[in-house]
């Protein structure tokens, strides 16, 4: 479960993304706002999440993740070094 979050996060950040840059320019400033403060408030939220121990705990004992993954995705990483 707290795997799929991350996952959902960035799905949720892209999708708002995708929604803002093919707004046509009539829409209403208020609009674009909400939606770029929704895309904020998910960024806050995902790098809250991010920084958290225990997304890394529950991705390493998640089976459908691989553990060559992990490794490429924390190779620049040089905490873990």
């Amino acid at each position: 479960m707290v795997s799929t979050t991350h996952a959902i996060f960035r799905g949720l950040q892209d999708d708002l993304k995708t929604i803002l840059r093919d707004l046509p320019a009539s829409v209403a400033p208020k609009i674009k706002q909400g939606l770029t403060d929704a895309h904020r408030k998910l960024s806050d939220y995902y790098t809250k999440f991010d920084e958290s121990p225990f997304y890394t705990w529950s991705a390493l004992l998640d089976p459908r993740i691989l553990y060559q993954c992990m490794k490429e995705d924390y190779a620049d990483d040089v905490s873990l070094t």
